[in-house]
């Protein structure tokens, strides 16, 4: 079963961008620190 993650293309695009490049992203969005495990590095914006 695929873990539940982003169905927006874009968002998850950011996502792999901001990966890759050792980027911080400040975000609002519910589905973003899912992927913390990945590597991502969120600010949660409240």
């Amino acid at each position: 079963m695929r873990k539940k993650g982003h169905k927006d293309q874009f968002d998850r695009t950011i996502i792999s961008q901001a990966i890759a490049e050792g980027l911080t992203m400040i975000s609002a969005d519910t589905k973003f620190p899912l992927y913390n495990d990945k590597g991502f590095d969120l600010l949660k914006n409240e």
